[in-house]
């Protein structure tokens, strides 16, 4: 199978996302539930669970979450009309499963024309994954240090870093973290200020409170969701919830509704 690489984009030129590479493996189980009202805070083992719902007895909860604003790294047409907000661990499997399989397919089919928004948030699951809020403060970190003359956007950057850093980890704790002074290098950046930024925690805050907002918006509120966790945010304002690896089949459906 031919792969191509995720490429990322700078929001203020025309849209050109490529197909996505798919991750091997076997995709969890689309199973389409509504479930129950009953739900206490467990990010512990909030991993790869699967969920896909309007959830409209949790509307509440999902109208929670932060509006996307201009602080966020968005891939696609920050105007678009449907807004699909991703709170992902970058150690998580599933997370990179559902990165380069389903939201690259829909960025392909619903990005390209400025239908649908990626906004990306973090959500490191430190009691699973003890690197990952280090790399998801790094890939915040790149998007301060490039040099003067570097003229790419921070979300370029940004997602430079994040697709370069998801490609590379074996997921599960499984990355040398040396590699993410690697990964600045090859993007040719400032690594003075990327240390810098790094060793003095700049984005600790940042990170904890996405992950404070996907909790408050139900990741591991709402039972049986688990990261990826995603909410989308329709062209009348409804809030569908996508949690887990689901494929873009699945996926799919809903943008189509967000989009009437």
């Amino acid at each position: 199978m031919e792969e191509n690489n995720i490429k990322p984009i700078d929001t203020s030129s025309a849209l050109n996302i490529p197909t996505a590479i798919v991750i091997a493996g076997l995709l969890i189980g689309a199973a389409v539930l509504y479930v129950g009202r009953d739900a206490k805070p467990d990010v512990t083992k909030a991993e790869g669970v699967s969920i896909i719902t309007e959830a409209t007895q949790y509307k509440e909860t999902l109208e929670k979450v932060q509006p996307v604003s201009p602080d966020d790294y968005i891939f696609g047409d920050p105007e678009a009309p449907v807004k699909l907000i991703e709170y992902s661990d970058i150690e998580c499997p599933f997370c990179k499963r559902f990165h380069f399989d389903t939201m690259a397919k829909v960025m392909d089919e619903y990005g390209t024309d400025g239908r649908v928004a990626w906004v990306y948030r973090h959500a490191p699951l430190d009691s699973l994954h003890a690197n990952a809020r280090a790399e998801s403060e790094a890939t915040e970190c790149a998007t301060v240090s490039g040099s003067p003359e570097d003229r790419r956007s921070k979300n370029d950057l940004f997602w430079t870093y994040l697709n370069t850093l998801l490609e590379r980890t074996p997921s599960n704790d499984g990355l040398d973290l040396t590699e993410l002074d690697k990964i600045a290098e090859e993007m040719n950046l400032d690594m003075v200020a990327f240390a810098t930024c790094r060793e003095s925690g700049q984005f600790t805050e940042k990170v904890q409170s996405q992950l404070q907002d996907a909790i408050e918006s139900g990741l591991g509120t709402i039972p049986n969701t688990g990261t990826p966790y995603s909410i989308i945010i329709g062209r009348d304002g409804t809030h569908y919830l996508v949690s887990g690896a689901q494929p873009y089949e699945q996926v799919k459906p809903l943008i189509e509704k967000a989009l009437k």
